[in-house]
């Protein structure tokens, strides 16, 4: 047994101690579950109401015609024929349909399309195989030449490639934990599990001990740690990540531009700088925060804090975009953000949140919901169309005038992760840490939970994020006292995102503070950590009045994205701006903006269903600009974020 070896099993066996035992370090964050929060109106109604009506049901019916159901009941034995596809990860894309569907199920019941999942689910629990391999692809006999190469001669013999086998998995994990959610039957959970297990006894010291190709099943089994206290199952992740930079010489590439791309470059908890495919990074990131909510890793700490910094200041668009690398789905150089060949992955957005979601937890600063927010009214919901049916895989910002969103697309990551998404989006709104209240989003709902030791129902009434009035109405079971803390948006105090990347230009910046009444009183209050907290004995009916105020802001960039030298992008609230050629049809490439002259903000109507009035930033009738989000809805045409600077205003 090498050093190398001896190093890792000792890591891994304190662990376990670790893991067995209560942890009094461990964070006790928990964000709102889905359930308890309703969105009757406003925005997220009307989103997560399509997303549940239209977006999840056009899923699961395309990946069963796409080759998904064909597969699975082909490896049950149903059918006869040989595996559709020349992906080894289609097998994923049903299995994060179905997450959605039962998310969406929750909020908004639908019959029909329950009694649809319950006959998939029975098709997959039949193509499971009896130690609990669960991999379409093999279990046919896959016989596409590009499957074959990518999947191995043998079980886990080609993980740091594209086999994609614990990927698979570890979507399936996560559809099986929401299914139990939704149904409280674990007929799908035992499959999970079963799965779970296999892959528990499959690797390790002594057995086989590369990591994954594509991240994922970190997250997944960690998921399932949580719900069934297995500690294997934790375990399991933790050797997983421990794994990478450490045994790279056993996996079939040795490139080290593949190293990178994997994140195998280096220990993770050595690792500084976000490099490699975006997706693979964020969800590893993610499943290193999860670590050190658990187990209060200081290393993984220091090493995400380093590399969460790195994105900040250097290699995210002003959307909360990332992977601005063609070339492997990447992260690339720093300040290097073509915006024209933006690759920014609608699933490198999700995955962004899903770390930046799991960083707050361990350390509740809002900056971390500061870029969930502005990667989901931009990044994220750019990837859908207003009709509900049509994706976009790279959310560029910039166009020519070619990019058109596709009913599917060939690689169908994105539609289904941006349907399950949109329907947990209410999990979202709040957490409870102690005696503390996070109201961490604004949107109309209505919200129960408990805090410190009183049921808790409240009423939140607001147009945000079109407008920045937001109504609180608290009404406990009984008087209690616990602290409510607002978080105030990094946008209304100047800061586009975290960090020095951005800044807005002097003269749009506000000096107004937020204003906030309790029962019609003004209160006075401090800033922490970009949450005012109020803390006092509540009481039935207690109302809070918060009042954000709005402005249009131009915002520059660094010096060093030499992309945007001399150009301005354009912010409203949590939402960019582009300018699309319909509405500015005179000299395209002359277009420009005053830095001197304000912009008006109105709307027009659209007839969208979802939207149907946009909201528009004008200058002086030349130049008209939409929320970015909203791009190529209503024809295909040129687009731009970044607008040129007058050359007698450039400062």
């Amino acid at each position: 047994m090498n050093k190398k070896t001896i190093s890792l099993l000792l890591i891994v066996l304190a662990f376990s101690c670790l893991a067995c035992q209560e942890n009094e370090k461990a964070f006790d964050y928990t964000s709102l579950p889905l359930r308890n929060v309703t969105f009757e109106k406003g925005f997220w109604s009307q989103y997560a109401g399509q997303n549940a009506k239209v977006t999840v049901p056009y899923c699961v019916e395309r990946c069963t015609k796409s080759g998904c159901l064909h597969n699975f009941q082909l490896a049950a034995g149903q059918i006869s024929g040989d595996y559709l596809s020349d992906n080894t990860w289609l097998d994923s894309d049903m299995y994060k349909a179905l997450e959605a569907a039962f998310y969406s199920m929750m909020k908004y019941p639908n019959e029909k399309l329950l009694q649809e999942t319950d006959s998939i689910v029975d098709t997959i629990i039949k193509a499971q195989e009896k130690d609990g391999y669960l991999y379409t692809a093999r279990t046919t006999h896959a016989t596409h030449p590009r499957v074959m190469k990518f999947m191995g001669e043998e079980r886990w013999t080609n993980m740091g490639h594209f086999s994609h086998e614990l990927y698979n998995m570890g979507h399936m994990i996560e559809a099986a934990i929401a299914h139990y959610e939704l149904t409280g039957n674990n007929r799908f959970l035992n499959v999970a599990i079963k799965a779970a297990d296999l892959i528990v006894t499959t690797f390790g010291e002594g057995k086989l001990t590369y990591p994954p190709g594509h991240q994922e099943i970190e997250l997944a089994l960690i998921k399932l740690y949580k719900l069934t206290n297995n500690p294997s199952y934790l375990e399991m992740a933790y050797y997983f990540l421990e794994a990478r930079g450490k045994y790279s010489e056993r996996l079939p590439y040795t490139d080290e531009f593949f190293k990178e791309y994997h994140q195998d470059h280096l220990p993770v908890s050595e690792q500084r700088e976000a490099v490699g495919h975006a997706v693979r990074a964020v969800y590893m990131y993610a499943a290193m925060a999860d670590i050190v909510t658990l187990t209060n890793n200081e290393k993984y700490k220091l090493a995400l804090d380093s590399i969460w910094s790195d994105v900040m200041e250097k290699k995210i668009y002003i959307t909360s975009g990332i992977g601005n690398q063609q070339l492997g789905e990447a992260f690339g150089l720093p300040y290097h953000l073509d915006n024209l060949h933006a690759y920014t992955e609608t699933c490198a957005a999700i995955g962004l949140v899903y770390w930046a979601e799991r960083m707050f937890a361990f350390d509740q600063d809002s900056k971390y919901y500061d870029v969930i927010e502005r990667a989901t009214y931009n990044g994220i919901l750019s990837g859908i169309s207003q009709d509900g049916t049509h994706f976009y895989y790279k959310n560029p910002l910039e166009s020519k005038g070619n990019k058109k969103r596709t009913e599917w697309n060939s690689c169908a990551c994105c539609p289904p992760n941006l349907a399950r998404y949109v329907a947990s989006m209410g999990s979202r709104v709040y957490g409870v840490k102690g005696d503390r209240l996070y109201v961490n989003m604004y949107a109309e709902n209505q919200a129960d939970m408990e805090v410190n030791g009183a049921n808790v129902h409240l009423l939140q009434e607001t147009d945000y994020p079109w407008e920045g009035d937001v109504r609180l109405t608290i009404n406990p079971d009984k008087k209690q006292t616990f602290s409510l803390c607002l978080r105030i948006p990094g946008w209304c105090l100047n800061q586009p995102l975290p960090g020095t990347l951005y800044r807005v230009y002097e003269q749009d910046k506000t000096n107004e503070r937020p204003n906030v009444w309790v029962n019609g009183e003004e209160i006075d209050y401090q800033i922490e950590k970009g949450y005012i907290r109020i803390n006092r004995k509540w009481a039935k009916g207690d109302v809070i009045r918060l009042e954000l105020f709005m402005q249009p802001q131009r915002i520059a960039s660094h010096f060093a994205v030499l992309q945007n030298e001399n150009c301005a992008a354009l912010t409203y609230g949590p939402f960019v701006y582009c300018a699309e050629e319909i509405d500015n049809v005179t000299d395209w490439d002359k277009l420009e903006l005053s830095l001197s002259e304000p912009f008006s903000c109105h709307s027009i109507t659209t007839g969208f269903s979802i939207v149907p009035k946009m909201p528009v930033l004008s200058q002086n009738d030349e130049l008209k600009l939409i929320p970015y989000f909203l791009w190529a809805n209503r024809d295909t045409c040129k687009m731009k974020v970044w607008i040129p600077v007058r050359k007698e205003c450039h400062n």
